[in-house]
């Protein structure tokens, strides 16, 4: 069972089908790029200081190196939830004049 499906969770969403809506959603703002939703992200995490090893785990980066990939077994669940809740924060707290309604493609 995957939570995040279209079939009531029998198959997992795609990134294909996650790229179309995307792109859908933002067909009316020019020069839209899904990465820049990745880089966005990771900028107003650094600004509300959150560690770099934090925002990309968080952003499923690959974290190097021998300690990283053959020790460390911790999960930092903690650490990406207290990261989600800032910029939880953060996006509740922009001025709603600089929000782009996106239409809806469904």
């Amino acid at each position: 069972m995957f939570a995040l499906s279209t079939d009531g969770g029998t198959t997992h969403l795609s990134a294909s089908t996650f790229s179309d809506w995307a792109s859908a959603a933002a067909a009316d703002i020019p020069d839209f790029a899904a990465k820049h939703i990745r880089s966005g992200v990771e900028t107003v995490l650094a600004s509300l200081k959150v560690s770099k090893d934090d925002r990309g785990r968080l952003q499923s980066h690959g974290i190097t190196g021998v300690q990283a990939r053959h020790y460390d077994g911790h999960e930092y669940i903690d650490e990406k939830r207290a990261a989600l809740v800032k910029l939880f924060r953060f996006l509740e707290a922009v001025d709603s004049g600089h929000v782009i309604p996106i239409r809806n493609a469904a």
